[in-house]
């Protein structure tokens, strides 16, 4: 008696009509037609037999079973080629502008100044003898918004909230032309970002510089900054003062920095009033 078939998961490659099985090429246009760019749909699943199947003539298609969805290629997944690169035969990540590490200088150095000389301020007038309990309160208040301040520019410089990061799911599918001049050790200068498949739902565009798929954005909320070199989804601008990108994560904190600032001086005004009328 014949071994029952079992069923076989077939991943398609990015740009392929064939798949292979114990060294052999089995055509996929055999089981609904040919695979499209960015995968597709067969009208059946491929079963192999499970004492020892070497090739096509083990392969048969289970026209009962329903349609199934073929994946995309992974980093394990057949191409055209071979296996697709691997993520660490991928070029390194373009290196970061100048002012991505000069003008985090320049926000520092801001906050840290503004702050000494509002806690300074503020201080020695609360610490003065015969001041109010106003201005006493003023005293501890300027310390809690300059450390929430340095904590909030902490987070902004330090921080690397919305980058599109390297993994198995941004990275691939690799597109066909990318990965042919990658196996090429060609460049991709020139090359424009790829738009994905419409509707895909993280498949939106892959960007030919960090070599990652960045999801679906609109209004440009999905950007490259020049300065970072970094894919960031929910962009709204380039802090040209703290030198980072100011994105949907770290936008809180963004905003409270600039609040600290204004909270910040008006402490300091507080206790300056209150220092000249202290009582007689």
């Amino acid at each position: 008696a014949q071994d029952a078939p079992v069923p076989v998961p077939l991943v398609a490659p990015a740009s392929a009509t064939a798949g292979t099985f114990g060294g052999e090429v089995v055509s996929l246009g055999s089981v609904g037609g040919p695979c499209p760019r960015w995968g597709s749909t067969l009208g059946g699943m491929l079963r192999v037999r499970e004492s020892g199947a070497r090739g096509p003539e083990d392969v048969e298609v289970a026209e009962d079973v329903e349609v199934a969805e073929v994946a995309v290629a992974s980093a394990e997944a057949p191409s055209a080629g071979g296996p697709q690169l691997p993520l660490a035969a991928l070029p390194p990540l373009p290196p970061r502008g100048p002012g991505f590490r000069t003008e985090p200088l320049l926000g520092i150095g801001t906050v840290l100044c503004l702050s000494a000389v509002l806690v300074g301020v503020t201080h020695s007038l609360a610490a003065a003898p015969e001041t109010s309990g106003l201005v006493k309160a003023t005293g501890v208040l300027i310390w809690v918004e300059a450390l929430v301040a340095i904590v909030c520019t902490a987070i902004l410089v330090c921080g690397s909230a919305g980058v599109v990061q390297r993994s198995p799911e941004t990275c691939y599918p690799i597109p066909p032309e990318v990965e042919e001049r990658l196996r090429e050790n060609g460049s991709l200068e020139g090359f424009q970002n790829i738009a994905g498949p419409a509707g895909h739902p993280t498949l939106g565009s892959y960007c030919v510089r960090c070599l990652v798929w960045r999801p679906p954005g609109k209004n440009g909320s999905i950007h490259h900054c020049r300065t970072c070199s970094r894919c960031v989804t929910g962009f709204d601008h380039h802090c040209g003062v703290f030198g980072r990108c100011i994105v949907r994560r770290n936008m809180p904190s963004f905003l409270t920095l600039i609040s600290m600032m204004f909270a910040g001086m008006a402490t300091a005004m507080i206790a300056v009033l209150g220092g000249v009328a202290k009582p007689m």
